[in-house]
């Protein structure tokens, strides 16, 4: 467990590849777009970045990444996609929206897949709000668009062992901090059945490429809550893994379980 918790940061990327093309991105509270390198040209935003920008996506889309803001701040933000290139990663750029009404802070990092480049953009407005650079120790911009997204991402070993568990997880649960939750079984707070849990061993050992299926997390306040799970099984590789999303289910809204 110890080595699979260092291993995170590596880990992360296989898994999140194996979801659904886009999920994390549009699913994070945390305004941002992506740039394409050789283009300099936005090629995803997700809702939270259209928000701040007073845009729609189709009017973002394909646009050179500096029209999206002042005209006054394109040589400084030319300058930042250079340094991001070339460094890795460029925080705390100051520019203002298209229409001059609001002050941003950006923080760009270096990205690639797929042998392409591209520089995701983390935004938040300039006054009054946090830097959208991730927090010192935090294992990447990665992990920071999962602590916010509005749904539940756990990672666990081939044992279903917990490591990693977002914000929105541990909220659901009860629980304050991921550590009171690493090394405790995941089927204790999604109500797996062995049935459940055969079928991952099942398709874990058919490398299938997921498993999908609606279980509820069980809260510690006796409240349970519908969700539907996307596990994505890790084989490869020195420590192997599960990562799970798990999206609540919308017709279904937290209930008291029986026992409560």
């Amino acid at each position: 467990m110890k080595e699979l918790r260092a291993s995170l940061r590596r880990l992360l990327r296989p898994t999140l590849d194996s979801l659904p093309e886009g999920w994390l991105f549009a699913s994070s509270g945390q305004a941002a777009l992506i740039v394409e390198v050789a283009s300099a040209t936005i090629v995803e935003v997700n809702p939270a970045a259209t928000d701040l920008l007073g845009s729609l996506r189709n009017e973002l889309l394909g646009t050179a990444f500096v029209e999206a803001f002042s005209p006054a701040d394109a040589s400084r933000l030319q300058d930042a996609l250079a340094a991001a290139r070339s460094a890795g990663r460029c925080d705390d750029v100051a520019a203002a929206t298209r229409s001059g009404r609001l002050e941003l802070r950006l923080a760009m990092s270096l990205v690639r897949r797929e042998g392409a480049a591209f520089v995701l953009v983390h935004l938040a407005p300039r006054t009054g709000a946090r830097s959208p650079t991730p927090r010192d120790g935090d294992p990447g911009a990665m992990f920071a668009m999962l602590e916010d997204t509005a749904e539940g991402f756990v990672v666990t070993d081939l044992q279903l062992r917990i490591a990693y568990a977002n914000r929105s997880f541990l909220r659901w649960v009860g629980v304050d901090s991921a550590a009171a939750l690493e090394g405790q079984s995941v089927a204790r707070w999604l109500s797996l059945s062995e049935r459940d849990l055969a079928h991952f061993a099942e398709q874990l050992a058919q490398r299938a490429a997921s498993v999908e299926l609606r279980s509820a997390v069980q809260g510690a306040n006796g409240v349970a809550r519908a969700v539907d799970i996307w596990a994505v099984p890790v084989p490869d590789g020195a420590f192997p893994c599960w990562g799970f999303r798990l999206r609540p289910v919308a017709d279904e809204p937290p209930h008291p379980t029986g026992g409560a």
